[in-house]
């Protein structure tokens, strides 16, 4: 299920549902990719957003290795 777009809240990145989200240091900028698959996504389950989604501001869109956003 596709989550609503996340939002600025002091310095924090958030979710509607007003959880943190996090970036993985081990990911390389640029990449559209993410190297947190299974098992890290376990640990860290991954913000999916909708088909055809746009970031805004600072924040990106990658494609995680099982094809979601």
């Amino acid at each position: 299920m596709a989550l609503a777009q996340p939002k600025v809240v002091g310095a924090q990145l958030v979710s509607r549902a007003g959880l943190t989200l996090y970036t993985f240091d081990n990911d390389v900028a640029g990449s559209g990719r993410s190297v947190c698959n299974a098992p890290c996504s376990n640990l860290f389950r991954p913000y999916i957003v909708e088909p055809g989604a746009r970031p805004q501001g600072e924040v990106s869109v990658i494609t995680r290795d099982d094809g979601t956003r």
